[in-house]
């Protein structure tokens, strides 16, 4: 498969996982989801990216890794794993240029919506259903249209 198919074929199904989100956005950036094993993670995105930086904490002996997407929506990508080696924090920041809309993500009508006239944060907090934990999305931007960067993180139980 050439790069440019490889490409486009990324960012339609960045566009359908993000386009499904009808009310809640979901909980799933590039095929990662919340509690996934870390090699299961490395896998799926050692075919779309490579890693910049990992970074483990030794207090809460969890890790952190920053991988650079190559995509032309999507610049990179922070993770963070427990100590468990279970996904339980993903942020994606949008490459400088592209725009996203909020709405893209999910129903703004929603999310609770904070400003403060020059940067715009939009919260989703999605229960928990169908076996799946509950989470909490979270856009970022420093325009009242596009955002910026958007983080899923598991909710409180």
């Amino acid at each position: 498969m050439t790069k440019s198919i490889k490409s486009t074929l990324l960012v339609f199904l960045l566009i359908v996982d993000v386009g499904a989100a009808v009310r809640n956005p979901r909980g799933v950036i590039l095929g990662l989801r919340l509690g996934m094993r870390e090699e299961a993670a490395h896998r799926k995105l050692r075919k779309i990216a490579h890693q910049q930086k990992e970074d483990k904490d030794a207090e809460k002996e969890g890790e952190q890794e920053v991988w650079l997407l190559r995509d032309r929506r999507l610049d990179y990508l922070l993770l963070r794993f427990n100590h468990e080696h279970q996904l339980w924090l993903m942020t994606v920041v949008v490459r400088q240029g592209s725009h996203l809309l909020y709405s893209e993500l999910g129903d703004l009508k929603r999310a609770s919506k904070a400003t403060d006239g020059r940067n715009y944060t939009y919260t989703w907090k999605v229960n928990s259903s169908a076996g799946q934990k509950s989470y909490l999305v979270v856009a970022r931007g420093g325009d009242p249209n596009y955002l910026t960067s958007w983080s899923i993180s598991q909710g409180l139980q």
